[in-house]
């Protein structure tokens, strides 16, 4: 019996283990319902808290031009779900009137236990996705392929074939070296850079190089050009270190084509580079070279191949000549001698071009002397065809002033392929005393600006890659060079030749001398230089400067040392006493004091020089008429009554911030310049200045003769000045008339410190939390700011309104020449003007940059936007159109007619304005009020509407965080101009639309390279189809990416859709997404399951797949026995989480995926990579 109890006993506590603590713990859902939701609660904004700082990061990444990781985008949208979630769950209506009870209903109990338990669980999830955040690496910077935009390329006959052997031999896998040679202009360069860009098109290379070898390669720049494209860090200063490090990188490169443009000898050693090919398995890197002489790439450099560039033929060679002289061909007198002088032209590029450009515009007697020069001429140079020498001669020949044939030799003596600067261009004039009839430094730079625009309309200087900088081809540059040593003017690229003219005497009589070291074969002791007056040395480390070097050249003006290894200025330096211009720029120099005692110095250029005070001696250049002192960061002392005593001074320049502080210098003494030093320069014109402290100023120290300026005050950091108002303004005006000011309070005390004429004159301004100011034009200016071309505001809480006319008349003609406006922070802000404008306001107004003004609600009127070319609006909440248009009370809408237009606009981007509903709303004004009324507008209204706007510029739209339905109206099919040059389209965020766009629309869409669209809740579907079209195309488009479309069912519809150029594909994020074009009906008929990819859209050039995120999707390619649709240049395809994807490719798909290289399959429910369709043989 007891035996019995006790297995009884047993039983029920076994029994009880299995029944009361499942139930106990389904009990607790109930007992403990509130701390469950409180922890979700709590773990929810937890949740969200770490969502903002991964958001912030991202945000920042996505603004240094950074792509984020995936796992961070994964991240985040796993975030928005599970936030919807609870949000959802704590927003339930019920839970809160569930009250803890057992007199309840049964039903109150249930709902305890079901909200508890869901309450638990839920925060359960949010725990682990929390958990699940890394910090460490949130994006990265993304390779950016080269663009080899080739717009002086014209395909004749003669380029076709050898452009196709050329292709032909670059995509043969036993072909590692490849050249083209041909005389000096016969377009080589202009040819590899087009080979390059349809070799990239045609994706036989992932990237491409161009690198400019030259005369004397520079080993180590192209060591570093290469790795720099290959996002390599070469960290070894040695050629053979850093080569090692090349070539290993090189070894696992794919696809990479590099061309070393230009190559005169065999001083190019490839493995001294790092480029080797080390076995016959390396074949994803080619090499093209480019080279004058075919001696050179096939005996020095060893090319497998080599291709002669040949010249023109004789009717392409009158075409180019036609197409750059202009219409004067079409007469017959012009005509027949314009054959004569092309056929002296001997069909080269560079000299028909260059002779066209010099005829143009001339009369006919002027043709005809041209033409009996050029029969004439018989001069010639050392390895280049005399007919090639003699035309570029009659050019220079044939220049107006002797000014300019001074500049353009001056332009020679810079380095092969060198940036040449016209400032410095500027000042070598002064120096020389070239420029004849200029009084001031001003009326100078204006000449040179002049000569160069001559000289580029003469083809015989090219623009440089910045602003204010200018290059010369290599041929032209050539014939200059000979042309300046018949002048004795010499450009010395290696020591043997500067021994060479020693040995003949002629560098006794040399005028000018440029040279990259060589300083000690410079030196000859019997030589007395009484001719020279120009030197410049650059780049010397082994040389050493002897302190002897200037006592027979006691005539030189200009003396240039650029980043020498110099410790101490050679005592011989005061034997110049005829120098006029003085640079020795970044030279490692702790005492400059020996500078003071060249009386008739002129220039003085120490920029970037890490000099540490400016000494006393420097007041003694009473003649000096300019003073560069920028980026000489370690300057600390600039030594009291120095500046008051170079009264001459015309221009200054200077990043110096201790006015008027107190710093102890080596004697004890605590002194400092004082900028009421700046008053005793009567002549000064330039000026760069930072004030630390606007109190320092005093108001008379600037006066009227400022006629170029840039002065920040109070600004701690120039970048963001930079950022708001940009760094594209025409050098020839730079620093222009700039004026920053940060952090002030009172805007009425700036006249106090005598910034009123500054203010009035400047063309660029920047206002920096400059507060207390109502009215700017009334306070500031009251002329209206006529001059005035940049200007930004930012953080001011007081302005209303940019422009009132209604409380000040003499506003209304106010920023006439304005180019660009920013304004950021203004919370106040209302309008950018406030009552009737003159058409004279705004009207070289071309781009608007609005952030964080709260209350504002549109741009500009109608009247004063058509000239826009830039709109970026951001952050503003009450906006809710852009551009306003006022109808009268007798004005009516015109049906039929696009009456606003808008021919100028190219970017526009609009981020986080949710009220947004209209580009362009049309507004009644009322008479008496002078007030706007807004016209009823129709919620479903489409963004743009295209009966009554168009935009034949826009080429760059972004849309992000807008509430309006739609962009553009589905059944209206846009003008014949409007969108067609748009090429990059973004929407991210817009949580209210459908659709994108519609296939009548599309079609506007030929320039379109760029399409992506994120984070639109209710997209269905990116095009909508028109009955009336049953296939189209988009013929550029190479990017489309789609992300985080949870609604988002296919692309489109019923349509046949090709995309002849795309690339790229990303779909990520969109679960209901199972086909990229939807055939429902067909899919109805035959049964079939529908697939990603079907016979409805060809992708011919795809190379890059990526697919994530797609629950619904049961097939990527459905079978294609007929193989209507191929993939044959696919090289990536990356797959995740696709839970219901059992199969990827069928047979007859996968067969011809014939380049795929990169296969990624992660968090699938796939069985199958590859399977055999029904009926078909194992």
């Amino acid at each position: 019996m007891e035996c019995l109890m006790t297995i009884g006993t047993w039983i029920t506590g076994k029994i009880a283990d299995y029944t009361v603590a499942p139930v106990g713990h389904k009990l607790g859902y109930i007992f403990h319902y509130k701390r469950n939701v409180g922890n979700l609660i709590s773990e929810t904004q937890d949740l969200n808290l770490e969502k903002r700082r991964i958001e912030d990061l991202v945000d920042v990444a996505r603004r240094n031009g950074e792509e984020i990781h995936d796992h961070i985008n994964d991240w985040l949208c796993k975030v928005g779900e599970i936030t919807k979630q609870a949000e959802k769950l704590l927003g339930d209506e019920n839970h809160t009137d569930i009250k803890w009870t057992f007199r309840g209903s049964f039903q109150n109990l249930v709902q305890r236990y079901r909200l508890g338990r869901k309450a638990e669980k839920m925060g359960e999830s949010v725990v682990k996705i929390k958990g699940k955040v890394r910090f460490d690496s949130i994006s990265y910077r993304p390779k950016l392929r080269s663009n080899f935009r080739n717009k002086d390329f014209i395909n004749f006959d003669t380029r076709k074939e050898i452009t196709k052997r050329i292709m032909e031999a670059l995509e043969d896998g036993n072909v590692k070296m490849v050249g083209v040679f041909g005389m000096p202009g016969a377009g080589k360069t202009t040819l590899v850079k087009e080979i390059a860009k349809e070799a990239l098109d045609k994706r036989l290379f992932n990237d491409a190089i161009v690198i400019t070898v030259s005369q004397t390669p520079n080993l180590k720049n192209i060591q570093r050009e290469v790795a720099e494209k290959l996002d390599l860090k070469l960290d070894k200063e040695s050629i053979y270190e850093r080569s090692l490090l090349l070539r290993n990188r090189l070894k696992g490169e794919e696809k990479f084509l590099i061309i070393l443009d230009d190559v005169w000898n065999n001083e190019l050693n490839l493995e001294d580079v790092g480029i080797v090919f080390e076995s016959d398995d390396q074949k994803g890197i080619k090499i093209l070279l480019t080279s004058r002489f075919e001696r050179v790439l096939n005996d020095d450099m060893g090319v497998q191949k080599s291709f002669p560039i040949e010249l023109l033929s004789e009717d392409e060679a009158w075409d180019l000549f036609g197409h750059n002289v202009g219409d004067s061909v079409k007469n017959p007198d012009f005509r027949q001698c314009g054959e004569e002088i092309v056929e002296e032209c001997a069909c080269l590029p560079i000299a028909i071009v260059t002779i066209a450009h010099a005829l143009k515009n001339r009369a006919l007697p002027f043709w005809r002397d041209a033409l009996g020069q050029l029969q004439r001429s018989n001069l010639i140079i050392k390895d280049m065809h005399e007919k090639v020498y003699s035309r570029i001669k009659l050019c220079y020949d044939y220049l107006q002033s002797e000014e300019a044939k001074s500049l353009l030799l001056l332009c020679c003596l810079h380095g092969e392929d060198g940036i040449i600067q016209m400032e410095y261009l500027m000042r070598f004039g002064i120096g020389l005393d070239i420029f004849k009839g200029v009084r001031t430094l001003q009326e100078a730079r204006d000449r040179v600006y002049s000569l160069v625009d001559d000289l580029k309309d003469r083809c015989l200087l090219l623009d440089g890659d910045e602003s204010g900088t200018v290059k010369m081809h290599d041929v032209i540059r050539d014939v200059a060079i000979s042309i300046a040593k018949e002048r004795y003017m010499y450009c010395f690229s290696d020591s043997v030749e500067v021994e060479e003219c020693k040995r003949r005497k002629t560098l006794e009589d040399a005028r000018a001398i440029t040279s990259n070291g060589y300083v000690s074969a410079l030196i000859c002791e019997s030589f007395e230089y009484k001719q020279l007056e120009f030197i410049f040395i650059a780049d010397t480390e082994s040389d050493r400067i002897s302190n002897n070097l200037f006592e027979k050249m006691k005539e030189l003006r200009v003396l240039g040392f650029i980043s020498q290894h110099m410790e101490v200025l050679p005592t011989s330096l005061c034997f110049l006493q005829n120098l006029r211009m003085l640079c020795i720029d970044g030279i490692k120099l702790d005492d400059v004091a020996l500078i003071g005692e060249l009386k008739n110095l002129e220039i003085l250029d120490l920029a970037e020089s890490p000099i540490k005070e400016l000494p006393t001696q420097i007041g003694q250049l009473t003649c000096l008429r300019v003073l560069d002192l920028r980026e000489c960061g370690e300057l600390t002392v600039i030594h009291p009554n120095i500046i008051s005593h170079l009264t001459r001074l015309e221009e200054l320049y200077t990043d110096f911030k201790n006015w008027d502080k107190d710093i102890e210098v080596v004697n004890g003494e605590k002194r400092n310049a004082s900028l009421l030093e700046l008053k005793h320069l009567v002549r000064l014109t330039t000026l760069e200045l930072r004030v630390p402290d606007i109190r320092m100023l005093s108001k008379d120290l600037f006066s009227e003769t400022l006629e170029r300026y840039k002065i920040l005050i109070q600004v701690d950091d120039e970048k963001e000045v930079k950022e708001h108002i940009g760094v594209g303004l025409p050098a020839q005006i730079s620093p222009s008339r700039y004026l920053a000011i940060s952090k002030h309070r009172e805007s009425i005390i700036l006249h106090d410190y005598g910034l009123e004429t500054l203010l009035r004159r400047s063309h660029v301004l920047y206002f920096s939390e400059l507060q207390g100011v109502n009215n700017i034009v009334f306070e500031l200016d009251k002329k209206g700011f006529q001059e005035l071309k940049r200007l930004c505001l930012k953080g001011n809480d007081k302005m209303r309104y940019l422009i009132n006319t209604m409380e000040h008349i003499n506003c209304s003609a106010a920023f006439a020449s304005l180019e660009s406006l920013s304004l950021v922070s203004l919370t106040n802000l209302e309008k950018i003007s406030h009552g009737q404008l003159k058409t004279e306001t705004f009207k070289r107004l071309s781009i608007v940059k609005v952030s964080k003004c709260e209350r504002l609600k549109n741009l500009l009127p109608l009247s004063n936007a058509t000239q826009l070319e830039k709109i970026e609006i951001k952050d503003c909440q009450m906006m809710e159109e852009i551009v306003t248009h006022e109808l009268n009370d007798d004005e009516e809408e015109e049906e039929d007619k696009i009456v606003d237009e808008f021919p100028h606009l190219c970017s526009l981007k609009l981020v986080n304005v949710t009220k947004l509903r209209k580009f362009c709303s049309k507004m009644k004004k009322t008479p008496s009020q002078n007030e706007e009324e807004p016209l009823i507008v129709d919620s479903t209204m489409p963004f743009f509407d295209g009966k009554f706007v168009s935009f034949p510029k826009l080429a760059k739209l972004k849309l992000s965080g807008c509430d309006f339905t739609k962009i553009w109206d589905d059944q209206f099919q846009l003008s014949s101009t409007s969108f067609r040059n748009l090429t990059k389209l973004v929407l991210q965020s817009c949580n209210l639309m459908k659709n994108l766009f519609s296939c009548a629309v599309a079609v506007s869409f030929e320039q379109l390279c760029s399409l992506d669209v994120c984070g639109c809740g209710m997209m269905e579907e990116i095009m909508t189809r028109n009955e009336r079209i049953d296939k189209m195309s988009f013929p550029k488009l190479n990017f489309l990416a789609l992300n985080n479309l949870p609604n988002l069912v296919s692309f489109s519809s019923g349509i046949f859709i090709e995309f002849p150029m795309l690339d790229r594909l990303y779909i990520q994020g969109c679960p209901a997404f199972e086909t990229f074009i939807s055939n429902t009906e067909q899919n109805l008929c035959t049964g079939t399951m529908p697939s990603l990819f079907n016979e409805k859209a060809a992708f011919p050039s795809l190379n890059k797949v990526v697919i994530q995120g797609m629950e619904k999707l049961k097939h990527v390619w459905s079978n294609d026995p007929r193989g209507t649709f191929t993939f044959q240049d696919l090289q990536v395809l990356n797959v995740n989480k696709c839970q219901s994807l059992k199969i990827l490719f069928p047979t007859s798909v996968a067969k011809n995926l014939l380049r795929l290289q990169n296969l990624c399959i992660e968090n699938c429910g796939i069985e199958q990579i590859v399977a055999k369709e029904e009926g078909q043989d194992q």
